[in-house]
């Protein structure tokens, strides 16, 4: 039981999130050279790259999912096509890999970013766009290193909205319907005098 207990219903792919947070938590991970994450794990990313739904799983955990899977994609990638500079004595690990999880994981980070959905994206279909390391990594920065939280960008209010939109509506020109400039604004010939 305890905190870490998906609620009753929980999905298969929920209750995997979970217990796998459990063991990051544990520092039970497993290396990069290890079993890669589960089918259930796997499909997270994608239905998050597929929605761009994250709030429906613990922010907490679906972090070190996300770790995780950076860590295992910018491995493949650089075993594959190391054109990532790298500066001597340090290791691409340091230089490239850490930042982007301890950014992910730093306990200031609230919530998923803004960014998750594409984040998920290039972790769902890490070779879709990209083929070289460092192409591959300056787009997960992008996609990582904000600090905008999905809440602080998206508190979408409807109401609130078509509030706006009328108040905006009732003075000036009615919505949709284009203004015609005087004479002296419009496009033509421009006196030099």
């Amino acid at each position: 039981g305890g905190a870490g207990t998906p609620p009753a219903g929980a999905s298969a792919a929920h209750v995997g999130l979970l217990e796998f947070a459990a063991a990051a938590k544990a520092e039970t991970m497993p290396s990069p050279r290890e079993p890669p994450l589960s089918e259930d794990l796997e499909g997270i990313i994608r239905e998050v790259a597929r929605t761009g739904l994250a709030n429906g799983y613990p922010w907490d955990a679906l972090r070190k999912l996300l770790a995780r899977k950076v860590e295992i994609v910018l491995g493949e990638f650089w075993r594959e096509a190391p054109d990532f500079q790298v500066q001597e004595g340090e290791s691409f690990e340091s230089a490239a890999v850490e930042p982007l999880t301890r950014s992910l994981l730093d306990a200031r980070r609230e919530g998923a970013p803004f960014t998750v959905q594409r984040l998920c994206e290039l972790l769902a279909e890490p070779r879709g766009t990209y083929k070289s390391t460092r192409k591959f990594l300056y787009a997960l920065q992008r996609a990582v290193l904000v600090t905008s939280t999905e809440e602080a960008v998206a508190p979408f209010d409807a109401e609130a909205l078509a509030a706006a939109v009328a108040a905006a509506g009732a003075g000036g020109a009615p919505a949709g319907r284009k203004r015609k400039l005087p004479p002296e604004l419009s496009n033509g010939v421009v006196s030099s005098e």
